[in-house]
């Protein structure tokens, strides 16, 4: 994508929300996005120093790419976790989760047909569903 893209893109989560939760838990960013993309968004949003580890696109083997757990496994290897939470919007970022034993947390994205994203969040098997990423606040600290 070029910086057009980058341009356009809003941060969903509140900047202070993403840096309490960095100082109460180890934070990892997964992402199926190129690290150069990656870059340009955590440089543009000032939030690179909200994440212990980073794992890109250019980490994963095209064969093990989303839902297969690699790159969420190789993360809490770097990490040293055995356990732990996942948020994502897809069915296939449940379905990764749930494969590296992961609780999964699903965002509900803006979409038009946001009950049908929501049963198919669901049916994935996320362990909660949220309307609003920032709902992680009263989940985890109120």
């Amino acid at each position: 994508a070029g910086t057009g893209a980058v341009s356009n893109e809003r941060l969903l989560v509140e900047k202070d929300l993403l840096e309490r939760l960095s100082r109460s838990f180890r934070l990892a960013l997964f992402t199926g996005r190129s690290g150069k993309h990656l870059r340009l968004i955590a440089d543009r949003f000032e939030i690179e120093n909200c994440f212990d580890t980073v794992f890109v696109l250019e980490d994963t083997p095209r064969d093990r790419r989303k839902p297969h757990p690699y790159g969420l496994l190789r993360v809490m290897e770097r990490l040293g976790c055995e356990r732990g939470c996942y948020v994502g919007d897809i069915p296939d970022d449940v379905r990764c989760a749930r494969a590296a034993g992961l609780t999964a947390i699903s965002v509900v994205p803006p979409v038009r047909e946001r009950e049908k994203y929501r049963k198919a969040l669901r049916e994935a098997g996320a362990g909660f569903v949220l309307e609003d990423i920032n709902r992680l606040r009263e989940l985890l600290y109120e």
